[in-house]
């Protein structure tokens, strides 16, 4: 089992704080859990940082500042090459407080630790950068429910890394070149929309006009995605979800409560998801439903290469391709979607 060394860098992070911690204690120990508190000032997430020290987390307590902040990539570089002369590790994870790391296997989705290694074993010996392409971003107030999106992360085998950027999205390997993984992130980035707004300002100050943010939005730096959120209102936020691709995938909450208690304003208590499923079980929401309310169907890729054996033919695997163009193509995921399709193409011809 591969030995995995995490480093993140949090402030704040009230909802996330223990279930980041307990989860990757339980994936990897906490003893190869780093965090960088970046001036936190609520004495609950104080006192869980100070509880988790005590059982081998290693908290940076003295990096409290915005320019610590903006040179997060730095500092991260400097910690695993510090792992790096220490040796007896297999890979270094830079990660952040609202990303719960996972993996796509055929059929979906999973969280089991058996799952996750299994797919970092067979990554031992590579001299590359590592890459995460996807990103499953949390729908808020809809338990169990995400939106996938490119949004590339990285990481490293240990003893490779030349430097890291500040979202650790491109790290820089001793051997150039990125070999992409089937790993993604469960991400939490949607918290309650004035959460959402005052997290963005706290990020941000300093950085732009927090009063005129119209006038930034043609800033490149850290935090730039940020600035938009200022913009919205809270339909705005929350309708933005509404025509997009879907995943239901009840096995992160699941484990996480059994982990840690977990506050009902970003981990909703009630759902739609069925509970006689196995952990595992993901639905995906049906292309042909793309103009209405979702509605959902378990993703099997033996049902997808059926529906469309031209991806099987390609030797596509079926959820990511599901993610990257099915949905947009409006490709059957299941008989009722390759029924509907049918009808259109005989009413169109």
């Amino acid at each position: 089992m591969a030995i995995v060394k995490c480093v993140m860098m949090q402030r704040d992070e009230e909802l996330l704080i223990e279930p980041w911690l307990r989860y990757y204690g339980y994936l990897f120990g906490f003893e190869n859990l780093a965090v960088f508190d970046n001036g936190s000032v609520l004495e609950g997430v104080i006192q869980t940082l100070r509880r988790f020290e005590r059982v081998g987390v290693k908290v940076y307590w003295n990096f409290a500042g915005t320019q610590h902040f903006q040179g997060k990539g730095f500092h991260f570089t400097n910690v695993i090459k510090g792992w790096d002369f220490g040796g007896g590790y297999d890979f270094a994870l830079p990660v952040d407080c609202d990303e719960f790391i996972a993996v796509i296997h055929p059929d979906g989705l999973s969280c089991q630790r058996s799952m996750i290694h299994q797919a970092l074993d067979g990554l031992r010996g590579e001299r590359m950068a590592l890459g995460i392409e996807f990103s499953m971003f949390n729908i808020p107030g809809q338990a169990g429910r995400y939106r996938p999106q490119h949004y590339p992360k990285g990481f490293l085998a240990s003893g490779t890394i030349r430097s890291l950027d500040h979202g650790h999205h491109y790290p820089a390997a001793e051997q150039s070149g990125r070999r992409e993984t089937d790993l993604t992130f469960l991400h939490y980035h949607h918290k309650p929309f004035r959460m959402m707004v005052e997290h963005a300002r706290r990020k941000l100050e300093g950085v732009i006009d927090l009063d005129r943010p119209e006038l930034s939005l043609d800033h490149t730096g850290s935090g730039n995605h940020l600035i938009k959120l200022l913009m919205m209102t809270e339909q705005d936020y929350v309708g933005q979800f509404n025509q997009s691709l879907m995943l239901e995938f009840g096995g992160l909450e699941d484990l996480l409560r059994l982990l840690s208690p977990l506050d009902g304003r970003l981990f909703p208590l009630t759902s739609d998801l069925s509970n006689d499923k196995p952990t595992d079980t993901t639905r995906a929401r049906r292309a042909s439903s793309r103009e209405r309310s979702p509605e959902f169907a378990e993703f099997l890729e033996r049902d997808y290469y059926r529906f469309n054996p031209d991806v099987q033919k390609h030797g596509i695997e079926g959820l990511k391709h599901y993610i990257r163009h099915g949905f947009d193509e409006i490709r059957s995921i299941c008989e009722a979607d390759a029924e509907i399709r049918s009808s259109h193409e005989v009413a169109a011809d």
